[in-house]
């Protein structure tokens, strides 16, 4: 048959040691026992290429006493290694579809899009092989630290998801598992997320204009392809200074249906004994740990060609305690703060679909449904207790004050505590249905519905010393707050048509669909009002070219030409904070939407050098904000007529598969000026960000470099360096530090200190410049199959010498001012890893 998608193959060869031996080679489709016609297979370093004939045999001529690998290269089969002997001369290779229908020049896939149909304009595909460089190392390995270096990904600092798409909010991402939409893929805040690229078959983001077929997502979406048990058993256990993970692979009766069932844990126990000095220099006590536990499994049966069924499962749970105070300071001589705080997270999944093709080999049918849970425990309490003289700055301008009938005395004492806790508890249910159908050799055209159902309950409350005005005087005292436990529920839905027409095939291609969403809340007050809000639903078409136009030659290869333009929307992470006291009315409050134009061309040249170019830009409008006016009485005010635009480029060149050095460069801009009209008496909205004026956003970079290098210096031995450098975040512009007073709840005046900040334009964090690096040795073991990995590395080399600074803050009872990290969590110290793994 007449294929149409490749899909490389990695064959690991052994060392030779026989001069210019020639190797008969025989590639046959195992699943049916037919020989393959025309797989191509190159020898890189000669540059030798052998197609198979007729009868899937040909002959490769390879060179002696070195390492070499071939490449065979054919339509839709997955990827397969194979260990050769020095002594082997003949070689039969079965090769594996990726459950691929193909209905002449027209592919249906039955796996997960995706892992084949990378396309400039749309998406950025990463296959299992390349993440080894940038998820498989650092103490915990991680399919997002993959991410976060791809074109068009902002840096977003150490144990942080915040990273933007080409200039997107970051929920403005959106993230499936496997066609599973996945709400809360995260662990420790962000910090990591739940994706292990042990699991991990392919990842396909997609930056620019993705199908209709996906969503709700305005900046970008993430598909993580995992991996299907259909290869016999295999058994995987990783040791690492965070992490002890087994995984095994097993068939279950015959090899029509396969398990695989994993766990992981991970612990920062030993990382931080061996940084202790460090931790202990900034005043923190971990009464537990970070940790994350997980465990994931896939079951898979295929009991014809045509019919396959399958269950993905997840459960996880991450937690931290700390008690952290300031170092150097006594209660006798300071007023020391000393905070404790735990947080703990549960989450999990599980999910099943079905595929199925029709008789006539012309219709795919995907179903899917599934049930997600995640809840979320926070809790901590800040003890505020010590003695302070007063500064005879202080006294002096007390002295000028009104009279207050207050004498004031040598020194003020403080002993009281805030508490505060939240938890939330969000359950959702998910099914969709999805068909492609094969009109003509040249047509595809996709339909399908669905939608997620979420229900959520949410408490909290506490009571938090703060300064406030009574009778017309700054008083120090508590503030008792507390969320409602309003039950909400939020059903989305979509439904989309997407055409594929391949006009001239091979040549020029035109994707063209329409998306609708569609948003409806409903709620139930604490003293049983129900309530719902309705909204107009969205439509959403799109539209992509994609032109071939120049034959390969001694040049490139191919240089394909790409354009397009969609419109993409989705409900703001908020929506399930609104109460009924908010006050809108049904279809008064849109959602957000995002237009988007990306051009772009890509060219590949000899050697497997790939060179990119896209360029977009992107107005956003109907952005859904909230504010709370002074003298409202606390009440929140939403709004969604925030706006604005981004543009920007991304340049990006990389070379896979080389015996010796391999790597990527990228590099990217992005401008984005954001508005927010409705001020409502307020400067900073209740996501401090600024209203009544145009501003970057606080998440904004304007250039971000990733450069990734691995390099091979003998068939055993990796080394492998990633180099981040982004430009400075924005930084709010701090006064000078303000003294005042204020009474406490005894009537005892209080020394205190504090800044203001304001929006500034020009003002930016320090240059970020992670740099890691990870040397690697593999070997099988001699006479057997288990294979062996070990390695060693140093994240964020550099932290000695620097580490980003953000704005500078001031300690409430001293007025000592003191610039705080950057990043989320910060040591001063490079963390270092050492593990292995081994497959059995």
């Amino acid at each position: 048959m007449k294929k149409s998608v490749s899909v490389i193959l990695f064959i690991l060869l052994s060392l030779s040691v026989v001069f210019g031996k020639d190797i008969s080679i025989n590639v046959f489709d195992r699943d049916i026992d037919i020989p393959l016609e025309g797989v191509k297979l190159i020898e890189p370093k000669s540059g030798r290429i052998a197609y198979t004939d007729q009868n899937g045999d040909t002959i490769l001529q390879i060179d002696s006493n070195e390492q070499i690998m071939v490449i065979a290269d054919y339509v839709g089969y997955q990827s397969r290694k194979v260990i050769i002997a020095p002594d082997v001369n003949t070689l039969k290779i079965g090769l594996s579809m990726e459950f691929v229908l193909e209905g002449k020049e027209l592919i249906i896939e039955g796996k997960a899009p995706g892992k084949t149909d990378e396309k400039v304009g749309v998406s950025k595909v990463v296959e299992k092989n390349e993440m080894k460089s940038t998820a498989m190392s650092g103490p915990m390995q991680d399919v997002m630290s993959t991410v976060k270096t791809l074109p068009g990904v902002v840096y977003a600092g150490k144990f942080s998801p915040n990273f933007s798409v080409r200039g997107g909010e970051p929920n403005d991402l959106t993230t499936v598992l496997d066609g599973f939409v996945v709400r809360y893929p995260w662990h420790w805040g962000g910090g990591f997320s739940i994706f292990n690229p042990n699991i991990v078959d392919s990842l396909k983001f997609s930056a620019g204009i993705f199908s209709a077929k996906y969503g709700p997502a305005m900046s970008g979406l993430m598909e993580v392809n995992t991996i299907t048990p259909n290869d016999g058993v295999k058994l995987q256990v990783v040791l690492s200074m965070m992490t002890a993970e087994v995984l095994l692979q097993t068939p279950i009766v015959n090899e029509k249906s396969g398990l695989y069932i994993g766990g992981r844990l991970t612990s920062q126990d030993l990382p931080l004994l061996m940084v202790k000095p460090l931790v202990d220099q900034q005043g923190l006590n971990f009464t537990r740990s970070p940790y994350i536990y997980d465990g994931y499994f896939k079951w898979y049966i295929k009991p014809v060609d045509r019919f396959e069924w399958y269950i993905n499962g997840f459960v996880g749970a991450d937690g931290i305690s700390m008690i952290a105070s300031p170092p150097g300071q006594t209660e006798a001589t300071h007023i020391v703060t000393t905070s404790n705080f735990s947080w703990v997270n549960f989450s999990g999944f599980v999910n099943t679909g079905f595929k199925v093709i029709l008789p006539g080999d012309k219709v795919f049918m995907h179903f899917l449904g599934g049930y997600e849970y995640h809840k979320s425990d926070i809790k901590g309490n800040f003890l505020v207790k010590g003695t302070r003289k007063y500064s005879d700055k202080f006294k002096e301008y007390f002295a000028t004050l009104p009279v207050i009938g207050t004498t004031l005395p040598d020194s003020f004492q403080m002993d009281n505590s805030s508490q505060f806790g939240e938890g939330d508890a969000d359950h959702s249910a998910q099914g969709r249905f999805d068909t492609d159908v094969t009109i003509t050799d040249r047509i595809m055209f996709s339909i399908g519905l669905g939608g997620i159902y979420q229900w959520v309950n949410y408490s909290g409350g506490g009571e938090i010393y703060s300064v406030g005005f009574k009778n017309g005087l700054p008083v120090y005292e508590p503030f008792t707050y507390s969320i409602s436990k309003e039950d909400k529920s939020i059903l989305s839905s979509f439904a989309y048509m997407n055409f594929d027409f391949k006009v001239i095939p091979e040549i020029f291609d035109i994707e063209i669909g329409m998306r609708t969403d569609h948003v409806a809340l409903f709620g139930k007050t604490q003293n049983g009002e129900e309530y719902d809000l309705q909204v107009y639903p969205v439509p959403e078409p799109r539209l992509n070219f994609f032109l071939t136009p120049f034959k390969p030659n001694n040049v490139f290869e191919t240089m394909t030409f790409s354009l397009g333009v969609g419109l993409f929307s989705k409900a703001p992470a908020e929506l399930v904070a609104y109460e009924k006291s908010f006050g809108l009315e049904d279809f008064t409050m849109p959602i957000g939407k995002t237009l988007t134009v990306v051009t772009g061309i890509e060219t590949l040249f000899p050697f497997n050098i790939k060179v990119k170019a896209e360029g977009y830009f992107k107005y956003q409008f109907d952005r859904f904000y909230m504010n709370t006016p002074p003298n409202n009485n606390g009440k929140i005010v939403s709004h969604s007529d925030g706006y604005g635009y981004s543009t920007g480029f991304d340049l990006s060149i990389e070379r896979k598969m080389s015996p010796y050095l391999d790597g990527s460069l990228s590099y990217s801009y992005c401008d984005i000026r954001m508005f927010n009209p409705s001020t409502d008496g307020m400067s900073f909205n209740l996501r401090n960000d600024p209203v009544g004026i145009w501003y970057y956003p606080r998440y904004h970079r304007f250039h971000s470099m990733n450069l990734i290098l691995n390099a091979r210096p003998t068939d055993f031995f990796t080394i492998t360096s990633k180099l981040s450098i982004a430009s400075g975040k924005p930084q709010k512009e701090a006064s000078e530090t303000q003294m005042f007073w204020a009474y406490d709840q005894k009537g005892n005046i209080l020394e205190l200190y504090a800044k203001n900040y304001t929006y500034s334009d020009t003002l930016r964090t320090e240059i970020s410049i992670p740099f890691d690096l990870k040397v690697t040795f593999n070997f099988y073991i001699p006479n057997s199959k288990v294979y062996v990995e070990i390695y060693a590395g140093v994240e964020d080399l550099f932290a000695p010498l620097y580490s980003p600074k953000a704005a500078m803050e001031t300690d409430m009872f001293s007025g000592d001012d003191k610039r705080g990290t950057e990043a989320n969590f910060d040591i001063g110290a490079p963390l270092p890893s050492i593990g292995f793994t081994v497959n059995f």
